[in-house]
């Protein structure tokens, strides 16, 4: 069975008469994922088979589009395949779909990824 592993948010700060949050990274991935679908010129989330290995051989997380991995403690990365509709700007969408993944994450889960990665891989026209 697969050890999960969750993202720690202060711990410690957090810890009162309540207890504790920690938050799993399917539901980061799921965050940044619908973020990113939110942009105006993403046409659907790509995926990466270099990446779908990577995760099955090691504890990051990949889900579909989303690569998550944590380089030392609270240092959290993300990178985001998309499929682009034909005729955006391709370094506006970039930019806007790190903005929005960004504030998403912190305003749903107080998370403040190192950094958002966005990789292209496709430009379709649309129906």
């Amino acid at each position: 069975m697969k050890k999960k592993v969750f993202w720690h948010i202060r711990e410690e700060e957090n810890r009162g008469e309540q207890g504790f949050l920690k938050i799993n990274n399917k539901v980061i991935a799921s965050i940044a994922s619908l973020a990113a679908l939110e942009v105006s010129g993403v046409a659907r989330m790509g995926r990466s088979i270099f990446h779908i290995l990577k995760a099955v051989f090691s504890k990051k997380l990949y889900q579909r589009g989303v690569f998550i991995e944590f380089k030392q403690e609270n240092e959290l990365v993300i990178t985001l395949y998309i499929v682009a509709e034909y005729g955006t700007n391709l370094t506006r969408l970039a930019n806007g779909v790190q903005e929005n993944v960004r504030s998403a994450l912190e305003k749903m889960a107080e998370i403040v990824p190192s950094e958002v990665n966005v990789v292209i891989q496709k430009v379709e026209k649309t129906k």
